[in-house]
């Protein structure tokens, strides 16, 4: 088998095959953190909880808010380093949670499960 036999097959990990379908959940953002990160245990697991503003295309619209979890021991290396006004670069599979507020009102709110995060220049909050 020569190698372009190998690399045909390769599958990268973001993409699942389901079925007979391939599905492909992976989104990029750039913006700055609104808080610092919260370092979190639950049950025996560590994630790393912050939320990325990104900054809209016309001016005078809202930026749009992520949630974003950061599983394991990458996190707890990271929580010093993501503070409120860093400016990163995350990459992860993103979800749509829905929610009720206390006035009985429904929402969402975009959710990532972050498998990649860079920092972007100086913190400047």
């Amino acid at each position: 088998m020569d190698a372009k036999d190998t690399t045909r097959n390769h599958r990268p990990k973001c993409r699942q095959k389901t079925g007979d379908k391939m599905r492909l959940n992976q989104t990029n953002i750039i913006g700055r953190l609104g808080a610092d990160a919260r370092l979190q245990t639950i049950v025996e697991h560590t994630v790393l909880n912050f939320d990325v503003a990104v900054s809209p295309y016309k001016k005078g619209d809202r930026p749009q808010w992520f949630r974003c979890a950061l599983w394991g021991e990458r996190g707890k290396k990271l929580e010093q380093w993501l503070t409120k006004g860093q400016a990163v670069f995350v990459t992860g599979e993103v979800s749509v949670k829905e929610f009720t507020n206390r006035e009985g009102l429904s929402g969402a709110s975009l959710e990532l499960r972050v498998s990649n995060v860079e920092l972007l220049g100086g913190n400047n909050a």
